[in-house]
């Protein structure tokens, strides 16, 4: 994947969807704001509810991959 603008010249190889990279700038992009905003609780909150939703996700991948093997 090549992506090419007048802010961000981009080259990208591999095995990856363009919808997962809008997603992880878009947390990305959000972090910063918490971490601008220097609000601890609100920090925590958001790295409890993101820590949660990457065990659930990895309980599927894990499911998923015992169901086809």
């Amino acid at each position: 994947m090549e992506l090419l603008s007048d802010l961000l010249s981009v080259y990208a190889e591999g095995d990856f969807s363009f919808e997962g990279i809008v997603a992880e700038v878009q947390d990305l992009v959000y972090e910063y704001g918490l971490a601008f905003k220097n609000n601890r609780e609100e920090i925590v909150e958001y790295y409890q509810k993101k820590k949660e939703i990457q065990k659930r996700k990895l309980a599927v991948l894990f499911i998923l991959i015992m169901i086809f093997t």
